[in-house]
Parts: structure tokens; sequence; C-alpha cells
């Protein structure tokens, strides 16, 4: 068994010698099946869900442990192994970068805010990919064509290191706004990644997005099994406005249609299942049977 930190060494090592007898399985995050009942959602969207992180009590100690890693695994993993020329300019995409976290990538205006050149910027994104520090989300088509060319979404592999990259650590997490959103988006995603993995699921996940702006958070596709739509509320109430753009996607597309959020009952709306995105998680991934509508 070949271990470490350091996805590029392993790929890059001796690991490559063993073809056909070599397995590849990646440590994520906690995922909230893991922790059972210690999970705290307040505690993952302010902090994230490393280990470590999960293991310490004190706020302070939990935030300097945060810095401290992003510092040190900057340093180690890109810097000392010379995977870029100087650090300054990459440290300062890592900040944009991660306040752009679950947004469309736009390579050029990256490029601007950091006074470099496009090219650049999508050699950074590549080693964030090659250090197992970000994903991405490819745009949904029928057409493979077209779904190359449109932009896929970027996502760090953690949200208490992109709140330490982008040095937010010491503004708590409010629900009902923006960032609150954000993360509990950034939650749902990076849990059905993990999830999908070590279950060995083969699902596909995208985005989609209209020209018009109307956006759908996630399409699973998943083998044999109809598709999964999903939109990611952080909302303990959902509103029936809130479903209108998954209401229209759900005419078009033949799928099965969630609406993932922190309702305590689950229930059926114009086709649409209302249900806390834990037990969702469980559905999608055929973990949980159905439980009763209301």
């Amino acid at each position: 068994a070949l271990t470490g930190s350091s996805a590029r060494k392993l790929k890059h090592g001796s690991a490559n010698l063993l073809a056909g007898r070599a397995y590849a399985n990646y440590f994520f995050p906690l995922t909230f099946l893991e922790l059972a009942q210690d999970f705290d959602l307040a505690k993952a969207l302010n902090f994230g869900l490393l280990p470590s992180v999960w293991q310490k009590d004190d706020e302070e100690d939990i935030k300097s442990y945060l810095k401290t890693y992003s510092e040190v695994y900057l340093k180690e993993e890109v810097w000392l192994e010379q995977m870029i020329k100087t650090l300054a300019p990459f440290r300062k995409f890592l900040e944009v970068a991660a306040q752009m976290n679950g947004e469309i990538i736009n390579y050029a205006k990256i490029a601007r805010q950091i006074n470099c050149d496009a090219k650049t910027v999508q050699k950074y994104f590549l080693i964030l990919e090659d250090t197992l520090l970000s994903f991405q989300l490819e745009a949904f088509h029928s057409s493979v064509r077209k779904r190359l060319i449109s932009a896929p979404k970027f996502y760090l592999f953690d949200y208490g290191v992109k709140r330490s990259l982008e040095r937010t650590l010491n503004i708590p997490m409010v629900e009902k706004n923006f960032a609150y959103g954000k993360a509990f988006e950034h939650l749902v995603v990076t849990q059905m990644l993990a999830l999908n993995h070590y279950l060995r699921k083969d699902f596909k996940f995208f985005y989609l997005k209209t020209k018009d702006g109307a956006e759908i958070d996630l399409i699973v596709d998943r083998p044999g099994q109809k598709m999964a739509i999903v939109e990611i509320k952080s909302s303990k109430v959902i509103d029936p406005s809130d479903l209108r753009i998954l209401k229209e996607f759900n005419k078009t597309i033949d799928a099965e249609a969630y609406c993932l959020c922190q309702e305590a009952l689950v229930r059926l709306v114009d086709d649409i299942r209302v249900i806390d995105w834990k037990k969702g998680i469980k559905e999608i991934f055929n973990l949980e049977v159905p439980g009763p509508i209301c």
C-alpha cells in the first residue's frame, strides 16, 4: 500500500509501474455518513470537514490549523516541487480562486485580476486539480461537443480551506445570507462527489445553465437509472417560487427532480421531491428507502 498526502508524488513515483495491479483510492474530507451523530452543520460550513478540524473544539485552534495547512501545503506541494517558477502570482491566484469558488471559470477575468496571461491561469487551475485541491463540474448538454465548449464550474476540495485562502475565517456564517447559501451548496456537491467515489457508483455530475441565466445546481447521470436533477437550497422552508426553474427543466428532461434543503418533512411539489439534504443524498445514491410524503 502506497500512501501519502502528495498526490503528485504518488502519481509520478513508482505507483505508475504497477499497471493492472494497483488500485487508486482517494481520501476526501469527512462525510456526514462518517460523522453520523457528531455531524454539525454550522461547524462544517464555517470550518470545513478536514479530519483534524473535527478533532478540535477550540475555534481559534481550528483557525490556526487551517491557516497553517493552507500555507504549508502550498509550499510543500507547489513551490518546493517547482511546479511554478515564482510563488507570488500563484499566491494571489489562490485568493482569487477561493473567492470564485462555486462559480463558472472565466480565465480572462482572473488573469486581469492577478496581472498575468490567461494561459498561466489555466496552468494554475491544472495544478490545483493535479494536487487534488480542486475539481470542476462540466456544463451539461446533450451534445458532447457543446459540453466541452461550455466553461466548467470550479470548486475547492474543502470549504474550510477555501475560507482560509480568502481570509474569511473570522467572519461567522449567518443563515439566510448569500455566503451561507453558497457554503451549503458547496457542502452538498462535495459530499456527493466523495460518496460517488467511496461507493463506486460511477455517477457523473454536471451543472446546467442557459443563456438567459436559468440554472440547475446539479445533474447526476446515474448508469441504469433516471438522471437526477437537483436544486440546492439552504432554506428550512421552501417556497413554491424557489422551485420555478427546477419545475421548468423537469418538463423537458426525463429525470427525477429533487430540492435538497433543510426542511424536516418530505413532500412532493409538482413532481419535485422536497427533502432534507442528507435524506435526499441517500435516496439519490439508493442508500435509503424513500420516506413518506406529507
